[in-house]
């Protein structure tokens, strides 16, 4: 599958229209700790936001549930493995 936090995630043509403007996915800068463990950023919360959406958990209604688009559950936890595996790049 290819991964689809390009255009909003970095300098494409939807994120110029944004606001707030999505995060750099380089930089640590999570604010959602969606499963009570006292971090950010962690694989789990990532999964959480990219399987339900940033507005479960009181973020942006931009950053949608992917739920759907990529149903299986495998992939969405790649996905969230590959998006942690970014920071500090």
């Amino acid at each position: 599958r290819r991964v689809r936090q390009a255009p909003c995630h970095r300098d494409g043509a939807a994120s110029a229209s944004l606001d707030p403007k999505p995060r750099n996915l380089a930089e640590k800068q999570y604010k959602y700790d969606t499963d009570g463990d006292k971090q950010t950023g962690t694989v789990t919360d990532v999964y959480n936001i990219i399987t339900y959406g940033a507005v479960k958990y009181g973020g942006s209604p931009m950053m949608v549930a992917w739920e759907a688009a990529i149903p299986a559950e495998a992939d969405r936890k790649a996905v969230a493995a590959y998006v942690v595996s970014l920071q500090g790049k």
